[in-house]
């Protein structure tokens, strides 16, 4: 993430799909925010399936990882 930021991205977007909790579980993790949901984005089975994407604005990574300090 301090590559892109570093590129000049002032957010990064993640996503995941309905059920895959692993994924959302990393996301809530490194502190991700909840920004969009698409309900009925794609289907499986004929089972329609929700896609959530979450947002990371630059800031907040500031904030959570003391980005562009010397320290690691």
């Amino acid at each position: 993430m301090n590559f892109l930021f570093d590129q000049g991205y002032e957010n990064i977007l993640c996503g995941y799909d309905e059920g895959n909790i692993k994924s959302k579980n990393i996301g809530e993790i490194l502190g991700f925010l909840p920004y969009k949901v698409e309900p009925n984005a794609w289907q499986k089975n004929g089972v329609p399936i929700t896609s959530y994407m979450t947002i990371m604005p630059k800031e907040r990574f500031k904030d959570l990882y003391s980005y562009g300090s010397k320290s690691k």
